[in-house]
């Protein structure tokens, strides 16, 4: 990872960028190796919000992962932000911007999720009496 950095910040901005920005650039990598988080790119997954919100494994019913996905998309998108990013060479994991996907869930996510779950279970699934 310092190797490609160090060669992009080579090209694009030649010899003196780098020479100041080496010695922060290997101490920051170093620190987020050791932390633990070694994610190339910066982000959350649906499954991370699921397990925010309190629906860890064996606690989710079939097809939520595909409820928030498609919920935090609108969501980014309304407020103009970038959509969602797909790492490169995945299986289709759209990463969110943390910051957003938790905005998301204290504003109003967190309720939308219980109601999806709620239906998936028990009587929301007969719709005999309408969620408000």
């Amino acid at each position: 990872m310092k190797r490609v950095t160090h060669a992009e910040l080579q090209e694009a901005f030649g010899q003196v960028l780098p020479a100041l920005v080496e010695p922060m650039l290997e101490r920051m990598v170093s620190e987020r190796l050791l932390s633990g988080r070694a994610k190339v790119i910066e982000g959350i997954s649906a499954l991370e919000v699921a397990e925010m919100a309190g629906y860890t494994k064996g606690k989710r019913p079939r097809g939520l992962i595909q409820f928030i996905t498609h919920r935090l998309k609108r969501y980014h998108l309304d407020r103009g932000v970038i959509p969602p990013l797909t790492p490169q060479g995945s299986s289709k994991v759209a990463v969110y911007i943390e910051t957003i996907a938790r905005r998301w869930l204290i504003e109003g996510g967190r309720k939308a999720i219980e109601m999806y779950v709620a239906e998936k279970r028990g009587q929301g699934r007969l719709r005999l009496v309408d969620p408000v």
